[in-house]
């Protein structure tokens, strides 16, 4: 439609347009993680899972699903492992992804869930006014390596991009079982604080659809230690997004026939709509 408003244009090569229809393809899962990040729920502790999943969806070899993009699909690979490299070793977005009971500790290795137990530990402390210096006894369970289950699936091969990447998703997450394995423990940490840890841990994850803060709510008895730092931690992370939205529904109320719109008229029009929803009000 474009190339016949403007005929001096030449109309796409079929190669072309395959190529196209071959890049929409690659570039699905971002626009679903896009908007997913949009969400006024969406969760820091996200961050990490979903970015996982999307290098470990660029890192497949599937001629499938990436035929003739593969030098775009390894352009964007490293740029996400450039640009998103240091969150792994951040303690915001490591230990609100460890408190979020969709994901816990799936989606680091054995050496990166140690640290984050250390810092996890330090951090209650700190909200206790204990001192961070000193070590918990250990328990005797503490050398035991922790593994992440994948969860072993017989779907058949994915035939798009979006499935390609779920299933990435469900490997690390592991939906429905526990957070280190699904064997019964014979050991008992002696002390509070890693029983609790070891007992929210070993709870099965919840399913990704969810609410982690509800979760917690309900939890927020059984795990009084963790509860205040999944409070501080299950923050949304920052952007733009939603100061975006605003301009653009604002854009919406200004037009060449309502030029005489006054800027208060245009505010409480602009709280209406964005604060309507929240009454349960069907248009």
């Amino acid at each position: 439609m474009y190339i016949l408003d403007y005929p001096d244009l030449s109309d796409l090569t079929y190669q072309q347009w395959e190529l196209t229809k071959d890049v929409i393809n690659l570039l699905q899962p971002f626009e679903e993680l896009t908007n997913l990040a949009s969400k006024r729920e969406c969760c820091l502790s996200e961050v990490i899972p979903l970015v996982k999943t999307l290098i470990s969806y660029l890192s497949n070899n599937s001629k499938d699903i990436f035929c003739g993009v593969e030098a775009l699909r390894g352009a964007l690979k490293k740029n996400l492992e450039k640009r998103f490299s240091h969150i792994f070793s951040d303690e915001y977005f490591t230990v609100a992804t460890l408190l979020d009971p969709r994901f816990k500790n799936n989606f680091f290795d054995s050496t990166e869930k140690q640290q984050m137990y250390e810092v996890l530990k330090n951090k209650i402390r700190e909200l206790e006014g204990g001192s961070t210096t000193v070590a918990d006894s250990a328990s005797e369970d503490d050398d035991i390596p922790l593994k992440i289950l994948i969860q072993e699936t017989t779907a058949e091969t994915p035939n798009t991009s979006r499935d390609m990447f779920w299933q990435t998703y469900e490997h690390f997450a592991g939906e429905g079982t526990s957070g280190n394995s699904q064997r019964k423990r014979e050991h008992q940490s002696v002390n509070t604080l890693d029983k609790e840890i070891n007992a929210y841990t070993n709870l099965p994850v919840i399913a990704r659809f969810d609410n982690p803060v509800q979760w917690w709510n309900d939890n927020k008895l059984r795990f009084a230690k963790l509860f205040p730092l999944a409070a501080i931690y299950l923050s949304a992370p920052a952007g733009s997004v939603a100061s975006e939205q605003v301009f653009s529904e604002a854009g919406n109320i200004y037009d060449a026939r309502r030029s005489r719109l006054t800027p208060d008229r245009a505010e409480a029009l602009l709280f209406v709509h964005h604060n309507l929803p929240k009454l349960n009000f069907k248009y």
